[in-house]
């Protein structure tokens, strides 16, 4: 999938190419689901957000439109003390290993797409958050989040992520930041995006793959957050990173993990098995020959 390929709409779950091969049974397909990408967040701001006071406009606006000779009106000013923590940073493209695509619109009447790659660096934004009530895709408790294409001022374009997170942990790794600058925090998110299916059926978790999303916004989950250390940089300039990268757990590699390997405590016994058995195959082979 690339950057010229025209996808027609079906429904809020799927496109299909516009211009299939004569040859193919049907076009191929592009499903919406959730998409676990991972990355590195290195040079995180900390931002706080004061709120005083909330306003409601429309209660008041309602009671001026109602009556002006009412003696007396609820108030629309109410104190609201909340302090909100924030981390800020800019994600480099280059350093996510899937690319992720927002669709543009190519022939409205006729359901037709393109795909658009955004020039400027992810903005990710970590808020801390209470969990949600039941809305959408998220279960009451879980904690919300979405990513979404800006290009409301001219020359703005980029995707930004905002996820919520319980403020405690935020607390914990702003104090573990403060403490240690050679920290980066690695984070893992899913994205309600859409993927092609040729990919969902034959490659490898580590293979990159073009995700993209479609409409003003798309539910974005954040599923962990690891503190990881950074080396001090190497001659190159370029700093190296500590860290294992994220493998996305599906079926296939979770049976594929219990395995043994060779740091598997067993892994010595079964190597010894497999040896003595092969002993003896070699013996009733000479056996036979005799």
């Amino acid at each position: 999938m690339g950057t010229r390929d025209l996808l027609r709409f079906l429904n809020d779950a799927t496109f299909q190419e516009a211009e299939p091969p004569e040859d193919r049974s049907r076009p191929l397909e592009w499903r919406r689901s959730f998409n676990t990408i991972s990355f590195t967040a290195k040079q995180l701001q900390v931002e706080y957000a004061y709120t005083i006071n909330e306003i409601d406009y429309l209660g008041s606006m309602q009671q001026a439109e109602a009556s002006e000779s009412k003696p007396e009106e609820a108030p629309a000013v109410t104190p609201v003390e909340r302090r909100h923590l924030k981390f800020v940073c800019t994600i480099p493209q280059e350093s996510v290993r899937d690319s992720l695509l927002v669709t543009e619109v190519k022939d409205k009447e006729a359901n037709i797409y393109g795909l658009h790659r955004t020039k400027d660096p992810i903005e990710l934004t970590l808020t801390d958050a209470e969990p949600t009530e039941q809305r959408g895709p998220y279960a009451t408790g879980a904690y919300p989040g979405l990513t979404f294409h800006n290009s409301l001022e001219p020359g703005d374009d980029n995707l930004c992520m905002e996820v919520s997170v319980p403020p405690t942990h935020l607390q914990e790794i702003a104090s573990a930041l403060k403490a240690d600058s050679t920290l980066a925090l690695h984070v893992a998110v899913a994205i309600q995006s859409f993927s092609f299916e040729v990919d969902d059926a034959l490659r490898e978790w580590y293979h990159p793959r073009d995700l993209f999303i479609h409409g003003h916004a798309a539910p974005t989950a954040l599923l962990s957050l690891r503190l990881v250390h950074i080396d001090a940089e190497p001659e190159d300039g370029v700093p190296l990173e500590q860290e294992e990268p994220f493998e996305e757990i599906t079926p296939a590699n979770q049976a594929l993990s219990h395995l043994p390997t060779s740091e598997h405590p067993y892994a010595a016994v079964l190597k010894s098995i497999k040896t003595a058995l092969w002993v003896v195959v070699v013996l009733l082979i000479f056996h036979l020959f005799k």
